[in-house]
């Protein structure tokens, strides 16, 4: 993932800024506008009869039909085209949008429950800004429009340039507001300069009823077409050094409808502050949909690809497939625009059997390789394939379908006599694909260079293939087991190119390599964890992770040193854990007994850097893996468990209905293991499964499955938010909240504090975890060993670990708390001492450093 930059920059180095973002996606809020205006507000500009370098002219009543390209949102200048009181304009897939300046004037496109279509007119008017306010526009956007109105060429109106963005200069007294694109929707930056006030930036609505703010800290806008909420804002700081200081933000209803926002504490540091579930969509037909994998575009679009037996399953004109061969299951596959409102591509592929996809990738070029098993002799196939006809009664296949989803690359069929089927697929920067599967066959396809040429025993092996980028060249081809039973589920490469497998195991004589972690099978079946030699020749190495019972291994993501972080599940109450991890227990006790486990592996296999459980006191499973910037485990998985940990602000705190069915979830831990940073639900009343997930450039983070129920949370402009079948595929666009941590440097002798401030009048009491952690070449001793007298109010007992990493649990009431924490003179010179709160009470305090954070004084 690229680095993360500075969402905007300062206009020169000797003017500072304190940067204060506002996300605002208007297609989510729907219904934001203005309240007492006395002057008439401008209208919509006529639509443009012709509109040179637009993918397709959009209206107010209909929406645009699916594209095969992203449709970038795009700010376009008013050069004399439009009413003298018009700016700028901008037209999304469900929204249009005119700015002057002191206003924006939005027309929302929405359908009924009886499918009848509405423009819902809403106004939004910057309360007491500036009235001399210039804007301009920013980010120039490739293309240009013209505008030829009317039969009076003097009217015409040519090279209209597009913006990617635009900018209200001074809006307030120091404060600039920056309108642009955030995943095809509107998204608002208000930059403040230091000593500015941006408390007076308010915001007037109309078009609203009501407007209330939620427990925690959301907005509720109560429009005649029925209630819309924005999630919990999430604020940072970014740092001088690019690091983030995560700082405690909430909407706040100012007065009648109007409504602006609190941040916890002041810095001279740009301030971030986001909604938490960005867009989420439903796609599926009338019968069963199951969703795979899921992978993305390097704009961002989500691609999907799965099962159907929905012969209305939705497809695209100019698919390669647009009817599903009835009575069959087909494989789909799917592709979203960059906001989830449109399907720019969707296929079946399949033959008049049954045609499971299993995994998913996308190459270099655009294209896409799928894989999985099918029964249909007349599976679709490509002249000049490595295999063009059914080997035995279920193969394996591997397919490359074209960028926009219109024909087949190659498809080739692999197997022998008996069953196979792929379960993963990896590219390489050539566009070889590495396959895994399981096979059944002892007269599987290999190669002279195998690193075994013979089936194993026991009922199923594994294979590990390679082919070449045209499907016509089998590369390499070669068992992998014991004399057991073998399931595999991911193939990855490493920085070097090496395949790394993981999945599970029965046999004891599965094959591991000297100086691996666990060399032992510990139970009936365990997790493994396998890394080829490039060359593929031998085993860099090859090991066992579990305790007495069963584990399974179901995701990989590899760090750039080599490192791997794998998560699936156990049924071991003595699995391998970590002194420090977040979760050292077993809880498993629902009807499988299965808990969640997410572990990271050394570089050469010799050691367990951390591994901890992860889950409730039901049944839970982790299905997906991926690693941030800064090495944390995202995970994406299942739960059974009403007690599952979620984190205080999260989207979702609390189960779904508050019941055991099998609920979503996403879980991000910090980078060493021992804590959980974020976590929530995600799903609704009924069944939901997410089986993949992948991270934006921007953090976001991308997850799909597939739910039975119908309340699952989707988004305005989705594009479908009616559940159709008994299950049906899901995608959704979610942003984690940061930990909020203060960075210090602390002096031998000397004493730090913060407060946990601002708790509402009627809590009499909350918990805080506040965790301190240490870089350096030795941990921290604080007097009195794990137990350090307190002094200040209303604070019971703070417990401690041993370094590096101390934590305390702080029962308290009323609004302010001090505790100190005092640094011995042992301590080692160049140490880093990080303070984080992390809340879990359903009511959060706000959190702030008593002086500049980091900074210290005297005892």
């Amino acid at each position: 993932m690229a680095a993360h930059r500075p969402f905007l920059e300062a206009d020169s180095p000797d003017r500072r800024r304190s940067f204060l973002t506002i996300w605002s996606l208007l297609l989510v809020l729907g219904a934001l506008g203005v309240l007492g205006i006395s002057r008439p507000r401008p209208t919509l500009p006529d639509e443009p009869r012709l509109e040179i370098a637009t993918t397709a002219a959009s209206s107010l009543t209909e929406p645009s039909p699916p594209l095969h390209t992203r449709s970038q949102l795009a700010f376009i200048e008013n050069t004399g085209q439009w009413p003298a009181d018009v700016s700028f304009t901008a037209r999304g897939a469900d929204f249009s949008a005119t700015f002057d300046s002191d206003h924006v004037a939005l027309r929302i496109r929405r359908i009924d429950e009886s499918g009848h279509r509405h423009v819902v007119p809403v106004d939004l008017l910057f309360v007491d800004a500036r009235s001399d306010v210039e804007i301009s526009g920013e980010q120039p956007l490739p293309g240009v429009h013209h505008y030829l109105l009317g039969s009076d060429s003097k009217r015409w109106r040519r090279n209209v340039p597009r913006y990617g963005k635009i900018h209200y200069e001074d809006l307030y007294d120091g404060i600039d507001l920056v309108v642009r694109e955030g995943s095809g929707a509107l998204q608002y930056d208000l930059l403040a300069a230091p000593g500015a006030d941006w408390r007076s930036v308010t915001i007037a609505t109309a078009g609203v009823t009501a407007i209330e703010t939620t427990n925690e800290g959301g907005l509720l806008l109560i429009t005649p077409w029925g209630p819309i909420e924005q999630g919990a804002p999430e604020a940072w700081y970014e740092r001088p050094d690019g690091e983030r200081a995560p700082v405690a933000c909430r909407y706040r209803v100012v007065e009648g409808l109007r409504f602006g926002f609190e941040v916890a504490e002041e810095a001279p540091w740009p301030l971030v502050i986001d909604p938490p579930l960005e867009w989420s969509t439903l796609l599926g037909g009338s019968d069963l949909d199951w969703l795979s994998q899921i992978t993305i575009s390097a704009n961002e679009e989500a691609i999907v690809a799965g099962t159907t037996a929905s012969v209305d399953f939705p497809t695209t004109p100019g698919a390669w497939d647009v009817s599903l061969a009835n009575p069959s299951w087909d494989v789909f596959v799917s592709r979203f625009d960059a906001t989830g409102s449109q399907l720019l591509f969707s296929t079946f592929v399949g033959g008049t059997g049954f045609d499971y996809a299993r995994t998913l990738e996308i190459d270099l070029d655009g294209t896409f390789v799928i894989g999985g098993w099918t029964d249909s002799a007349d599976f679709p196939v490509t002249l000049g394939a490595y295999d063009t006809a059914i080997n035995g009664a279920r193969d394996a296949f591997i397919t490359r379908l074209a960028a926009d989803g219109s024909q087949l690359v190659f498809s080739s069929f692999f197997g022998g006599s008996e069953d196979d089927a792929i379960h993963s697929v990896a590219l390489d920067p050539f566009g070889s694909a590495f396959v895994t599967g399981e096979t059944r066959s002892t007269d599987l396809p290999v190669t002279v260079n195998a690193f075994d040429a013979d089936f194993n025993g026991g009922s199923t092996d594994l294979f590990v293939a390679k082919f070449n980028v045209t499907g016509n060249q089998l590369s390499y081809s070669s068992y992998l087991g014991g004399s057991s039973f073998e399931e595999i589920d991911v193939v990855r490469l490493g920085p070097d190119g090496s395949p790394i497998l993981a999945g599970r195991t029965w046999s004891a004589d599965f094959p591991t390599t000297p100086g691996a972690y666990d060399t032992t099978l510990n139970g009936q079946a365990d997790a493994f964890v396998v890394r080829f030699m490039p060359d593929l020749d031998q085993l860099l190495y090859a090991t066992f992770i579990g305790g007495s019972l069963v584990e399974w291994a179901d995701d990989i993501a590899i760090s750039g040193s080599g490192q791997v972080t794998f998560a699936g599940f156990t049924e071991s109450p003595d699995f391998p854990t970590t002194l420090l991890a977040f979760d050292r227990t077993y809880g498993g006790g629902g009807f499988l007994g299965t808990d969640g486990f997410v572990a990271r592996l050394g570089s050469a296999g010799n050691r367990l850097v951390y591994s901890t459980y992860l889950g409730g006191s039901g049944d839970d499973f982790v299905y997906s893996i991926a690693l941030d910037e800064q090495q944390r485990a995202i995970v994406t998985g299942m739960t059974r468990s009403v007690d599952f940990p979620t984190t205080s602000g999260s989207f979702a705190e609390n189960a779904p209905g508050g019941n055991a069915n099998p609920n979503g979830f996403v879980t991000r831990l910090s980078t060493d293991g021992n804590r959980c940073e974020y976590a929530t639900y995600l799903g609704g009343q009924d069944d939901d499964f997410p089986l993949g997930l992948h991270l934006a450039a921007d953090g976001a983070v991308i997850v799909g499955g597939y739910t039975r129920s119908a309340d699952f949370p989707v988004t305005s402009g989705a594009f479908s938010k009616q559940h159709s079948g008994s299950y049906d595929v899901f995608v959704s666009r979610l942003r984690l909240g940061p930990t909020v941590e203060f960075f210090g440097q602390p002096l031998p002798g000397h004493l730090t504090r913060f407060e946990i401030e601002g708790a509402p009048s009627a809590l009499t009491s909350h918990s805080a975890q506040v965790i301190l952690s240490c870089s350096g070449t030795s941990g921290i001793r604080l007097p009195g060993g794990l137990s350090l007298p307190l002094t200040f109010d209303a604070c019971t007992s703070l417990g401690l670990r041993l370094a590096p990493i101390l934590q305390a649990t702080i029962t308290a009431s009323g609004t302010g708390l001090t505790p100190p924490i005092f640094f011995p003179s042992s301590l080692p010179s160049g140490l880093t001492v990080h303070f984080a709160a992390l809340f879990w009470s359903p009511q959060t305090a706000l959190i702030s450093a008593v002086t500049p954070p980091g900074s210290l004084v005297l005892p």
